[in-house]
């Protein structure tokens, strides 16, 4: 049943960076309310973690995002 079974790596992608279970990483930098806000606007909105901590709230340039938040 497995032996043709391959990941979707394009799809692996797009779901973790849809998931926002890793905001945890952001709370010693941002602090509990401000992660909290972060993601409870991104639900609101449909948005991704980086988009709201970057582009919206713009908390942290995209660069810092990176570094932090390592999906690797």
């Amino acid at each position: 049943c497995l032996k043709d079974l391959k990941p979707n790596f394009k799809n692996i992608e797009k779901n973790l960076k849809n998931s926002l279970m890793s905001a945890t990483i952001l709370t010693p930098i941002l602090g509990y309310d401000q992660v909290s806000e972060v993601v409870k606007y991104a639900l609101e909105q449909d948005l991704t973690l980086e988009e709201v901590v970057v582009n919206k709230f713009k908390l942290l340039t995209k660069k810092q995002f990176d570094k932090i938040v390592d999906y690797k």
